[in-house]
């Protein structure tokens, strides 16, 4: 009787949440492949044309920009859903009646939140709106600071593509905060919308407003 008890419990815990687990895992897979391609063949150096000084006029070179930039694109898709993901993952630990049973030693059930497989689904298409908002922030030089990576800068075009390794560690802790934190984005944009039109009548062009963010400012997490 106790094994036929269990097995409600059992297929609950491990049909719902494995499967949350795999969706994930399979999200990240497929965003992150155009990034580790770009990783892998910028170790390997097996374009060797773009080392010479009129590289560019090589088509390896043509090919490697445009790997770097769906790189990039990659790298902040993938942050983003992956700050979704935790986001979930902990909200569900935390608010989940299983582990609220578990810790207060009651008698387990399988009738604990469920969001699904769509739902979670629908989690990480919005994680990668998110992080990919938030790279074309930078590239557009809505946000800049210190603690902000410097993708492009004002003689910057699409045939330039050099990228420093502290920049893509920048772009991705950020553009994860940005899946992590789902007021981080509104909250920038908000900030943009309130410095335009508090300037419009000195200057049209967004990409003069900045946001420049000190080592003391706190994003708000979720609870």
């Amino acid at each position: 009787m106790e094994d036929q008890a269990k097995q409600p419990l059992l297929r609950g815990i491990v049909g719902v949440n494995l499967g949350h687990l795999i969706i994930s895992i399979l999200f990240i897979l497929f965003l992150s492949s155009p990034f580790l391609f770009y990783a892998y063949i910028k170790s390997t150096n097996i374009f060797p044309n773009c080392l010479s000084e009129n590289c560019k006029q090589h088509a390896d070179y043509r090919y490697l920009v445009s790997s770097g930039w769906s790189a990039i694109f990659s790298l902040a898709a993938t942050a983003g859903c992956l700050g979704t993901i935790v986001s979930f993952f902990l909200r569900q630990t935390k608010n989940d009646p299983i582990y609220r049973e578990k810790a207060n030693g009651n008698t387990l059930n399988a009738n604990f939140v469920f969001i699904g497989l769509r739902e979670i689904s629908l989690l990480c298409f919005l994680g990668i709106v998110f992080g990919v908002l938030m790279i074309a922030l930078f590239m557009g030089g809505f946000v800049k600071g210190n603690l902000f990576p410097d993708i492009v800068d004002e003689k910057s075009s699409w045939i330039d593509f050099n990228i420093r390794v502290d920049d893509w560690a920048k772009t991705f802790i950020w553009c994860f905060l940005a899946g992590f934190s789902e007021r981080l984005i509104p909250s920038l944009l908000d900030g943009l919308v309130r410095r335009v039109d508090a300037n419009n009548s000195q200057t049209a062009e967004p990409a003069n407003v900045e946001i420049k963010a000190n080592s003391n400012d706190k994003h708000p997490n979720n609870k």
